[in-house]
């Protein structure tokens, strides 16, 4: 789609150059699937398979070994996050991260009928700059400390089941909030999973 309106939109921007990834080879054939057509689209995906990046399987085989690789590589100290193609998978996934790697014990009540418990990663799903945020460890004096925004995950350093009300800090650059009331309610998941437009924000 993107690759048809900078063919027919003359004021388009053409992605020239990637960022995200460290390999170069891996930068091209990225392109060459945005592109979508032709010797190149078939080289990249032809990369792809060779790099053991393409797996198959029903969705419940496939959902198992997402798990399974995600634990291990939380395991190494891996920062992972799974991307589904629906809500109802990263519902399940989060539920049974949740459930695996944190103890039973009181929980507050979050979006998407889920309960959030002290140790749990969660998402924020909406950029709000009214939420008071303090700066992390690694934050030196004088820098700004970046709003609450759409995508971010964080780790739950404490809750307060009287008041529904959440201790947080911010995975990429350890900012502390703490999350309550509607935006609680109605903004923040599990963020083990997610839908792939929904983890747009997430680095």
């Amino acid at each position: 789609m993107f690759e048809q309106l900078c063919t027919d939109l003359p004021w388009s921007q053409r992605l020239g150059e990637v960022w995200r990834m460290k390999d170069p080879e891996e930068r091209d054939h990225s392109l060459a699937l945005r592109a979508g057509e032709g010797a190149q689209l078939r080289s990249a995906v032809q990369w792809y398979r060779d790099h053991d990046r393409l797996h198959t399987g029903d969705q419940i085989a496939m959902a198992a070994d997402a798990l399974k690789a995600y634990l291990s590589d939380r395991a190494t100290g891996a920062d992972a996050l799974l991307i589904c193609d629906t809500w109802e998978m990263a519902d399940a996934l989060n539920r049974r991260l949740h459930d695996t790697l944190t103890s039973p014990g009181p929980a507050v009540n979050a979006s998407r009928d889920q309960q959030v418990r002290a140790g749990d990663i969660i998402m924020s799903r909406r950029n709000d700059s009214s939420i008071a945020l303090h700066p992390g460890p690694e934050h030196r004096g004088g820098d700004a400390v970046d709003q609450v925004r759409n995508g971010n995950r964080w780790r739950v350093a404490a809750i307060d089941t009287t008041t529904n009300r959440i201790a947080a800090e911010r995975l990429t650059d350890k900012a502390r909030t703490v999350f309550a009331a509607d935006y609680l309610k109605e903004n923040i998941t599990l963020g083990y999973a997610a839908t792939v437009h929904a983890a747009q924000g997430a680095t």
